[in-house]
Protein backbone atom coordinates (compact mmCIF):
# COMPACT_ATOMS: atom_id res chain seq x y z
CA UNK A 1 0.00 0.00 0.00
CA UNK A 2 1.18 3.29 -1.07
CA UNK A 3 2.70 5.78 2.29
CA UNK A 4 1.43 8.69 2.26
CA UNK A 5 4.19 10.92 3.97
CA UNK A 6 5.81 12.14 0.40
CA UNK A 7 2.83 13.27 -0.40
CA UNK A 8 2.03 17.32 -0.09
CA UNK A 9 -1.50 18.31 -1.12
CA UNK A 10 -2.01 20.79 -3.57
CA UNK A 11 -4.92 22.68 -4.66
CA UNK A 12 -4.04 25.17 -7.18
CA UNK A 13 -5.20 24.28 -10.57
CA UNK A 14 -2.05 25.72 -12.77
CA UNK A 15 -4.40 24.87 -15.77
CA UNK A 16 -7.57 26.59 -15.15
CA UNK A 17 -5.28 29.76 -14.10
CA UNK A 18 -3.64 29.58 -17.69
CA UNK A 19 -6.67 29.09 -19.37
CA UNK A 20 -8.42 32.13 -17.56
CA UNK A 21 -5.76 34.53 -19.73
CA UNK A 22 -6.58 33.01 -22.75
CA UNK A 23 -9.27 34.22 -25.24
CA UNK A 24 -11.93 31.36 -26.02
CA UNK A 25 -12.72 30.45 -29.92
CA UNK A 26 -15.48 28.08 -31.35
CA UNK A 27 -15.46 24.80 -30.47
CA UNK A 28 -14.75 22.83 -33.59
CA UNK A 29 -17.16 19.71 -32.70
CA UNK A 30 -21.33 20.24 -32.26
CA UNK A 31 -21.70 17.90 -28.99
CA UNK A 32 -19.04 20.40 -27.23
CA UNK A 33 -21.30 21.50 -24.81
CA UNK A 34 -22.75 18.23 -24.17
CA UNK A 35 -20.27 15.53 -24.95
CA UNK A 36 -17.87 16.44 -22.14
CA UNK A 37 -15.00 14.30 -23.70
CA UNK A 38 -12.84 17.22 -25.67
CA UNK A 39 -13.21 19.94 -22.38
CA UNK A 40 -10.25 22.31 -23.84
CA UNK A 41 -11.20 22.35 -27.73
CA UNK A 42 -12.55 25.89 -26.76
CA UNK A 43 -8.66 27.13 -26.57
CA UNK A 44 -6.09 27.48 -29.78
CA UNK A 45 -4.17 24.19 -29.38
CA UNK A 46 -1.08 26.57 -28.39
CA UNK A 47 -2.81 27.84 -25.45
CA UNK A 48 -3.90 24.22 -24.44
CA UNK A 49 0.10 23.26 -24.31
CA UNK A 50 0.91 26.34 -22.69
CA UNK A 51 -1.71 25.56 -19.76
CA UNK A 52 -0.66 21.75 -19.43
CA UNK A 53 3.28 22.91 -19.31
CA UNK A 54 1.89 25.06 -17.04
CA UNK A 55 0.17 23.25 -15.40
CA UNK A 56 3.92 21.02 -14.58
CA UNK A 57 5.84 23.74 -13.65
CA UNK A 58 3.36 24.82 -11.21
CA UNK A 59 3.05 21.54 -9.44
CA UNK A 60 7.04 21.33 -9.52
CA UNK A 61 6.87 24.93 -7.38
CA UNK A 62 3.90 23.84 -5.37
CA UNK A 63 5.58 21.01 -4.02
CA UNK A 64 8.98 22.45 -3.69
CA UNK A 65 10.63 20.79 -6.20
CA UNK A 66 12.44 24.02 -7.76
CA UNK A 67 15.57 22.80 -6.89
CA UNK A 68 15.33 19.03 -7.97
CA UNK A 69 14.46 21.01 -11.62
CA UNK A 70 16.55 23.82 -11.25
CA UNK A 71 19.65 23.28 -13.89
CA UNK A 72 16.58 21.80 -16.44
CA UNK A 73 14.41 23.55 -19.15
CA UNK A 74 11.10 21.48 -18.85
CA UNK A 75 9.59 21.36 -22.25
CA UNK A 76 6.30 20.35 -24.12
CA UNK A 77 5.71 17.88 -26.88
CA UNK A 78 3.10 18.93 -29.40
CA UNK A 79 1.12 16.09 -30.38
CA UNK A 80 1.22 16.40 -34.78
CA UNK A 81 -2.23 15.09 -34.32
CA UNK A 82 -4.56 17.86 -33.08
CA UNK A 83 -7.74 15.84 -33.96
CA UNK A 84 -8.44 12.37 -34.98
CA UNK A 85 -5.76 11.18 -32.85
CA UNK A 86 -6.92 8.18 -30.48
CA UNK A 87 -6.12 4.89 -31.58
CA UNK A 88 -9.62 3.56 -29.76
CA UNK A 89 -12.56 4.88 -28.70
CA UNK A 90 -15.30 3.29 -26.40
CA UNK A 91 -19.21 4.30 -27.23
CA UNK A 92 -21.34 3.46 -24.41
CA UNK A 93 -25.12 2.31 -24.87
CA UNK A 94 -28.08 2.71 -22.84
CA UNK A 95 -31.11 4.24 -21.68
CA UNK A 96 -32.12 4.29 -25.42
CA UNK A 97 -28.80 6.23 -26.50
CA UNK A 98 -25.13 5.48 -27.53
CA UNK A 99 -22.49 7.85 -27.73
CA UNK A 100 -20.93 9.32 -24.58
CA UNK A 101 -21.91 9.87 -21.23
CA UNK A 102 -21.11 13.81 -20.77
CA UNK A 103 -21.81 15.02 -17.54
CA UNK A 104 -23.86 12.20 -15.74
CA UNK A 105 -23.90 8.28 -15.27
CA UNK A 106 -27.89 8.47 -16.21
CA UNK A 107 -27.67 9.92 -19.59
CA UNK A 108 -25.69 8.97 -22.66
CA UNK A 109 -25.51 11.67 -25.30
CA UNK A 110 -26.22 10.83 -29.10
CA UNK A 111 -22.48 12.08 -31.17
CA UNK A 112 -23.41 12.82 -34.76
CA UNK A 113 -19.41 13.07 -34.97
CA UNK A 114 -16.47 12.68 -32.86
CA UNK A 115 -13.24 14.61 -33.53
CA UNK A 116 -11.10 12.41 -31.47
CA UNK A 117 -11.46 9.21 -33.77
CA UNK A 118 -10.12 8.71 -37.62
CA UNK A 119 -13.36 9.16 -39.94
CA UNK A 120 -13.20 5.70 -40.76
CA UNK A 121 -13.74 4.60 -37.32
CA UNK A 122 -16.56 6.91 -36.66
CA UNK A 123 -18.37 5.70 -39.69
CA UNK A 124 -17.87 1.77 -38.46
CA UNK A 125 -19.28 2.79 -34.98
CA UNK A 126 -22.33 4.30 -36.60
CA UNK A 127 -22.89 1.46 -39.23
CA UNK A 128 -22.71 -1.28 -36.14
CA UNK A 129 -24.86 0.96 -34.45
CA UNK A 130 -27.98 1.54 -37.07
CA UNK A 131 -26.99 -2.69 -37.61
CA UNK A 132 -28.05 -2.86 -34.01
CA UNK A 133 -31.10 -0.91 -34.06
CA UNK A 134 -32.05 -2.49 -37.05
CA UNK A 135 -32.01 -5.67 -35.00
CA UNK A 136 -33.23 -4.88 -31.93
CA UNK A 137 -30.55 -5.36 -29.41
CA UNK A 138 -31.51 -4.10 -26.58
CA UNK A 139 -29.34 -1.49 -24.96
CA UNK A 140 -28.22 -2.05 -21.33
CA UNK A 141 -29.58 -0.41 -18.65
CA UNK A 142 -27.34 0.69 -16.33
CA UNK A 143 -29.76 1.16 -13.27
CA UNK A 144 -32.39 -1.77 -13.86
CA UNK A 145 -29.29 -4.13 -14.50
CA UNK A 146 -31.39 -4.88 -17.76
CA UNK A 147 -30.36 -5.35 -21.54
CA UNK A 148 -28.03 -7.05 -24.02
CA UNK A 149 -25.74 -4.21 -25.36
CA UNK A 150 -23.45 -2.17 -23.42
CA UNK A 151 -20.55 -0.59 -24.89
CA UNK A 152 -19.24 -0.28 -28.91
CA UNK A 153 -15.64 -0.22 -29.50
CA UNK A 154 -13.23 0.81 -32.25
CA UNK A 155 -9.86 0.79 -32.44
CA UNK A 156 -7.78 1.51 -35.45
CA UNK A 157 -3.77 1.23 -35.97
CA UNK A 158 -1.93 3.65 -37.90
CA UNK A 159 -1.72 0.46 -40.59
CA UNK A 160 -5.05 1.01 -41.21
CA UNK A 161 -6.10 -2.00 -39.81
CA UNK A 162 -9.87 -1.70 -37.84
CA UNK A 163 -11.65 -3.79 -35.32
CA UNK A 164 -15.39 -3.26 -33.86
CA UNK A 165 -16.12 -4.76 -30.86
CA UNK A 166 -19.68 -5.07 -28.82
CA UNK A 167 -19.63 -5.81 -25.61
CA UNK A 168 -22.74 -7.94 -24.45
CA UNK A 169 -24.18 -8.91 -21.21
CA UNK A 170 -25.01 -12.28 -21.93
CA UNK A 171 -24.48 -14.74 -25.16
CA UNK A 172 -27.68 -14.42 -26.53
CA UNK A 173 -29.06 -13.19 -30.39
CA UNK A 174 -25.88 -15.31 -31.76
CA UNK A 175 -27.41 -15.17 -35.07
CA UNK A 176 -28.12 -11.49 -34.41
CA UNK A 177 -24.42 -10.25 -33.44
CA UNK A 178 -23.11 -13.31 -36.58
CA UNK A 179 -24.79 -11.73 -39.31
CA UNK A 180 -23.83 -7.83 -38.38
CA UNK A 181 -20.21 -8.92 -37.43
CA UNK A 182 -20.00 -10.94 -41.34
CA UNK A 183 -22.32 -7.60 -43.39
CA UNK A 184 -19.52 -5.48 -41.89
CA UNK A 185 -16.63 -7.80 -42.68
CA UNK A 186 -17.77 -8.01 -46.23
CA UNK A 187 -18.32 -4.43 -46.51
CA UNK A 188 -14.70 -4.37 -46.09
CA UNK A 189 -15.03 -1.96 -43.32
CA UNK A 190 -13.45 -3.71 -40.69
CA UNK A 191 -11.06 -6.17 -40.55
CA UNK A 192 -12.11 -7.71 -37.24
CA UNK A 193 -15.25 -8.34 -34.97
CA UNK A 194 -14.75 -9.31 -31.10
CA UNK A 195 -17.61 -10.50 -29.38
CA UNK A 196 -17.17 -10.05 -25.19
CA UNK A 197 -19.21 -10.60 -22.41
CA UNK A 198 -19.52 -9.12 -18.64
CA UNK A 199 -22.12 -10.76 -16.89
CA UNK A 200 -21.80 -8.21 -13.80
CA UNK A 201 -23.50 -4.95 -12.74
CA UNK A 202 -20.13 -2.66 -13.14
CA UNK A 203 -19.90 -0.37 -15.76
CA UNK A 204 -17.09 -1.28 -17.88
CA UNK A 205 -16.19 -1.47 -21.11
CA UNK A 206 -14.00 -4.61 -20.74
CA UNK A 207 -15.03 -7.78 -20.73
CA UNK A 208 -14.27 -11.81 -21.64
CA UNK A 209 -13.58 -12.30 -25.54
CA UNK A 210 -16.67 -15.05 -26.45
CA UNK A 211 -16.22 -15.59 -30.48
CA UNK A 212 -14.52 -13.53 -33.20
CA UNK A 213 -14.72 -12.71 -37.12
CA UNK A 214 -12.52 -11.96 -39.87
CA UNK A 215 -8.92 -11.59 -37.91
CA UNK A 216 -8.27 -12.45 -33.97
CA UNK A 217 -5.76 -9.89 -33.95
CA UNK A 218 -4.75 -6.21 -35.90
CA UNK A 219 -1.30 -5.07 -36.06
CA UNK A 220 0.05 -1.39 -35.38
CA UNK A 221 3.44 -0.41 -36.05
CA UNK A 222 5.92 1.88 -33.83
CA UNK A 223 10.10 2.68 -34.22
CA UNK A 224 10.04 -0.53 -36.99
CA UNK A 225 8.75 -2.83 -34.67
CA UNK A 226 4.90 -4.46 -35.12
CA UNK A 227 2.36 -5.24 -32.37
CA UNK A 228 -0.45 -7.42 -32.21
CA UNK A 229 -3.71 -6.07 -30.90
CA UNK A 230 -6.85 -6.55 -29.55
CA UNK A 231 -10.00 -4.92 -28.38
CA UNK A 232 -8.56 -4.28 -24.84
CA UNK A 233 -4.77 -4.89 -25.22
CA UNK A 234 -3.09 -1.47 -23.67
CA UNK A 235 -1.54 0.36 -26.48
CA UNK A 236 -1.40 4.26 -26.12
CA UNK A 237 -3.74 6.54 -27.56
CA UNK A 238 -1.78 8.72 -29.49
CA UNK A 239 0.73 6.64 -31.49
CA UNK A 240 2.40 9.52 -32.58
CA UNK A 241 3.64 10.80 -29.42
CA UNK A 242 3.82 7.76 -28.15
CA UNK A 243 6.60 6.67 -31.08
CA UNK A 244 8.51 10.02 -30.21
CA UNK A 245 8.11 9.45 -26.05
CA UNK A 246 9.85 5.88 -26.46
CA UNK A 247 12.24 6.96 -29.16
CA UNK A 248 14.01 9.59 -26.33
CA UNK A 249 13.99 6.56 -23.85
CA UNK A 250 15.62 4.32 -26.43
CA UNK A 251 18.08 7.08 -26.87
CA UNK A 252 18.80 7.90 -23.56
CA UNK A 253 19.54 3.98 -22.89
CA UNK A 254 21.53 3.60 -25.83
CA UNK A 255 23.38 6.17 -24.30
CA UNK A 256 24.30 3.88 -21.32
CA UNK A 257 25.38 1.08 -23.41
CA UNK A 258 23.58 -1.08 -21.25
CA UNK A 259 24.21 -4.87 -21.00
CA UNK A 260 20.92 -5.60 -18.49
CA UNK A 261 17.59 -2.92 -18.53
CA UNK A 262 14.91 -3.35 -16.43
CA UNK A 263 11.65 -2.32 -17.87
CA UNK A 264 9.20 -1.81 -14.83
CA UNK A 265 5.33 -2.36 -14.88
CA UNK A 266 5.65 -3.32 -19.03
CA UNK A 267 2.45 -4.00 -20.25
CA UNK A 268 2.32 -5.62 -23.72
CA UNK A 269 6.18 -4.68 -23.74
CA UNK A 270 6.19 -2.20 -26.28
CA UNK A 271 8.67 0.07 -24.73
CA UNK A 272 10.82 -3.29 -23.46
CA UNK A 273 10.45 -4.16 -27.65
CA UNK A 274 10.97 -1.06 -28.42
CA UNK A 275 14.70 -1.58 -26.51
CA UNK A 276 15.51 -5.21 -27.30
CA UNK A 277 18.26 -3.74 -29.95
CA UNK A 278 19.57 -1.24 -27.42
CA UNK A 279 21.10 -3.97 -24.73
CA UNK A 280 21.76 -7.62 -24.35
CA UNK A 281 19.29 -8.22 -22.53
CA UNK A 282 15.49 -6.71 -20.95
CA UNK A 283 14.27 -8.11 -18.24
CA UNK A 284 9.98 -6.92 -18.46
CA UNK A 285 7.83 -7.34 -14.83
CA UNK A 286 4.23 -7.55 -15.43
CA UNK A 287 1.30 -9.60 -13.58
CA UNK A 288 -1.69 -8.82 -16.10
CA UNK A 289 -2.13 -12.34 -18.00
CA UNK A 290 -3.76 -10.81 -20.95
CA UNK A 291 -0.58 -8.83 -21.16
CA UNK A 292 1.79 -11.21 -21.21
CA UNK A 293 0.04 -13.11 -23.77
CA UNK A 294 0.12 -10.64 -26.22
CA UNK A 295 4.13 -9.81 -25.44
CA UNK A 296 4.62 -13.31 -26.22
CA UNK A 297 2.81 -13.10 -29.44
CA UNK A 298 4.93 -9.68 -30.44
CA UNK A 299 8.33 -10.88 -29.13
CA UNK A 300 7.65 -13.64 -31.86
CA UNK A 301 5.93 -11.33 -33.98
CA UNK A 302 9.15 -9.27 -34.06
CA UNK A 303 11.89 -12.17 -33.88
CA UNK A 304 12.88 -10.70 -30.12
CA UNK A 305 14.79 -13.45 -28.09
CA UNK A 306 16.47 -11.37 -25.27
CA UNK A 307 13.35 -10.62 -23.28
CA UNK A 308 12.52 -12.58 -20.23
CA UNK A 309 9.19 -11.90 -18.86
CA UNK A 310 8.66 -12.19 -15.82
CA UNK A 311 4.81 -13.05 -14.53
CA UNK A 312 4.98 -10.93 -11.05
CA UNK A 313 3.48 -8.29 -9.31
CA UNK A 314 6.20 -4.99 -9.32
CA UNK A 315 6.08 -4.89 -5.65
CA UNK A 316 6.95 -8.35 -5.01
CA UNK A 317 9.53 -8.63 -7.72
CA UNK A 318 11.17 -5.61 -6.42
CA UNK A 319 11.37 -6.63 -2.57
CA UNK A 320 12.78 -9.99 -3.81
CA UNK A 321 15.15 -9.58 -6.56
CA UNK A 322 19.01 -9.13 -6.85
CA UNK A 323 19.27 -7.77 -10.15
CA UNK A 324 21.70 -4.45 -10.71
CA UNK A 325 20.34 -3.43 -14.10
CA UNK A 326 22.34 -1.02 -15.64
CA UNK A 327 19.36 0.85 -16.66
CA UNK A 328 15.63 1.02 -15.51
CA UNK A 329 12.43 2.23 -17.25
CA UNK A 330 9.32 2.67 -15.46
CA UNK A 331 6.08 3.47 -16.84
CA UNK A 332 3.30 2.92 -13.42
CA UNK A 333 -0.41 3.53 -12.92
CA UNK A 334 -1.81 6.64 -11.45
CA UNK A 335 -0.56 5.58 -8.25
CA UNK A 336 3.09 5.92 -9.54
CA UNK A 337 5.64 3.58 -7.29
CA UNK A 338 5.03 2.52 -4.12
CA UNK A 339 7.62 3.30 -1.06
CA UNK A 340 9.76 -0.02 -0.70
CA UNK A 341 9.93 -0.98 -4.36
CA UNK A 342 10.78 2.92 -4.97
CA UNK A 343 13.32 2.46 -2.29
CA UNK A 344 15.00 -1.08 -4.01
CA UNK A 345 14.90 1.01 -7.15
CA UNK A 346 17.22 3.10 -5.74
CA UNK A 347 19.68 0.32 -4.06
CA UNK A 348 19.70 -0.82 -7.36
CA UNK A 349 22.06 2.22 -8.68
CA UNK A 350 21.14 1.66 -12.42
CA UNK A 351 23.32 4.23 -14.21
CA UNK A 352 19.98 5.90 -15.25
CA UNK A 353 15.79 5.93 -15.46
CA UNK A 354 13.11 6.66 -17.47
CA UNK A 355 10.21 7.59 -15.70
CA UNK A 356 6.92 7.79 -18.34
CA UNK A 357 4.14 9.04 -15.83
CA UNK A 358 0.30 9.42 -16.37
CA UNK A 359 -0.08 11.63 -13.46
CA UNK A 360 2.10 14.35 -12.83
CA UNK A 361 1.48 14.57 -9.01
CA UNK A 362 2.21 10.57 -8.08
CA UNK A 363 5.45 11.44 -10.45
CA UNK A 364 6.60 14.04 -8.33
CA UNK A 365 6.08 12.56 -5.17
CA UNK A 366 8.50 9.76 -6.26
CA UNK A 367 10.89 11.97 -7.65
CA UNK A 368 11.08 12.99 -3.93
CA UNK A 369 13.02 10.01 -3.28
CA UNK A 370 14.48 9.78 -6.74
CA UNK A 371 15.76 13.13 -6.83
CA UNK A 372 18.06 12.08 -3.78
CA UNK A 373 20.42 9.78 -5.65
CA UNK A 374 19.75 11.07 -9.09
CA UNK A 375 20.02 14.21 -10.95
CA UNK A 376 17.25 15.11 -13.99
CA UNK A 377 18.44 15.22 -17.26
CA UNK A 378 15.11 16.05 -18.96
CA UNK A 379 11.65 16.51 -18.32
CA UNK A 380 9.12 16.83 -21.18
CA UNK A 381 5.49 16.96 -21.39
CA UNK A 382 3.49 15.09 -24.01
CA UNK A 383 0.93 16.02 -25.01
CA UNK A 384 -0.38 12.52 -25.71
CA UNK A 385 -4.63 14.30 -24.92
CA UNK A 386 -5.18 17.20 -27.38
CA UNK A 387 -8.59 18.97 -26.73
CA UNK A 388 -8.27 17.43 -22.82
CA UNK A 389 -6.64 18.53 -19.35
CA UNK A 390 -4.65 15.46 -19.30
CA UNK A 391 -1.10 14.97 -20.41
CA UNK A 392 1.60 12.69 -19.57
CA UNK A 393 5.36 13.34 -18.50
CA UNK A 394 8.68 11.87 -19.47
CA UNK A 395 11.43 12.40 -16.63
CA UNK A 396 14.71 10.78 -17.84
CA UNK A 397 17.56 11.02 -14.79
CA UNK A 398 21.38 9.63 -14.28
CA UNK A 399 23.11 8.77 -11.33
CA UNK A 400 24.99 11.37 -9.33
Amino acid sequence: MRTNFRRKKVKKDHLKETLATKSTVEAPCPHFDECGGCDLQNYAYEDQLEAKLNSFKGLVEDKKMNKVFKDIEITSLASPRKTKYRQKMDFVCSFGSSGTRGDSFEKVVNLDTCLLIEEESFKAYKTALKMAKENDLEFYNYKSHVGFLRYITVRRTRLGQQIVSFLTSSTENVETVESIAQELLNDGMIDSFIWQVFEGKTDTSFGSQHKFWGKELIEEEMLGYKFKLSTNTFFQANQEIASEAYGMIKEHASAQNPKEILDLYSGTCTIGISLSDAAEKVVAIENFAPNRDMAMLNFENNNVTNIEYIDKDVNDFMLETSMSPDYVVCNPPRTGVDEKPLRKLVEMKPKAISYLSCNPKSLLDDLNILALHYDIEKAVVLDMFPQTKHFETLVQMKLK
